[in-house]
């Protein structure tokens, strides 16, 4: 939770370029934060910045399903 603060990982000009892993722990059972739920990263009257490299899209959409059998698919 951060609360009046700020977090930043990276900057448009300086993109963070290694790997970042945020881990929640918890289950059911553990305490949540009244309208934030339980793991979560909860941003209160705070900044959160975080710039990484840029990824090429690797997937697009179909305009219509691609059947069994057919030879060709729109994009």
């Amino acid at each position: 939770m951060i609360r009046n603060g700020y977090f930043e990982t990276g900057t448009e000009e300086f993109p963070y370029t290694s790997k970042l892993t945020f881990t929640m722990y918890g289950d059911t059972n553990s305490p949540a934060f009244a309208i934030y739920g339980n793991k979560m990263i909860g941003c209160r009257y705070c900044t959160l910045n975080m710039h990484g490299i840029k990824k090429e899209i690797t997937w697009t959409r179909l305009e219509q399903t691609a059947n069994i059998g057919d030879t060709s698919i729109t994009l």
